[in-house]
């Protein structure tokens, strides 16, 4: 029996994406360390397609003593987050700097891509072309040379 269905496919590799960030993510706070050559080369594109044109709100880091400090958008946050090296950033809010650990901000940047993926999915579902795909046959076929029993 050959069925079709539709694959989405510009929303399936969103959901590839988003959940490839998050693993990386999370690697990133439980180790508090900045990304290798390789995560440094391929990020730029994973946060991209994992955001889907929805990374434009602004995200803030909080310290400590609860100053708010403005990141830029959360995609160019993001993209700033490879250019760090060590586990100590270094954040100057006014006339202030702030020691945190880089595992902090990878906490920041988790948070707000969470909230965001559900928007960008939706996008994706939106734009998505549909593909036939057909279920491989589950039955034999029979040739009249075949020999039963």
């Amino acid at each position: 029996m050959n069925r079709e269905h539709q694959i989405r496919l510009t929303h399936a590799d969103c959901i590839n994406r988003q959940n490839e960030l998050m693993e990386l993510l999370q690697r990133k706070i439980n180790r508090n360390v900045c990304f290798n050559y390789e995560e440094r080369e391929d990020f730029p594109d994973l946060i991209a397609n994992a955001l889907y044109s929805q990374g434009w709100i602004e995200a803030y880091h909080s310290v400590y003593d609860g100053t708010r400090i403005p990141m830029g958008s959360v995609h160019s946050f993001a993209l700033r987050m490879k250019e760090l090296k060590g586990q100590k950033v270094k954040l100057k809010f006014f006339y202030k700097e702030y020691m945190v650990d880089i595992s902090d901000l990878w906490k920041t940047l988790y948070e707000y891509l969470i909230r965001l993926f559900p928007r960008a999915l939706e996008e994706a579902l939106h734009v998505s072309r549909e593909i036939p795909q057909r279920e491989e046959t589950t039955s034999y076929v029979f040739k009249s040379t075949d020999k039963i029993g």
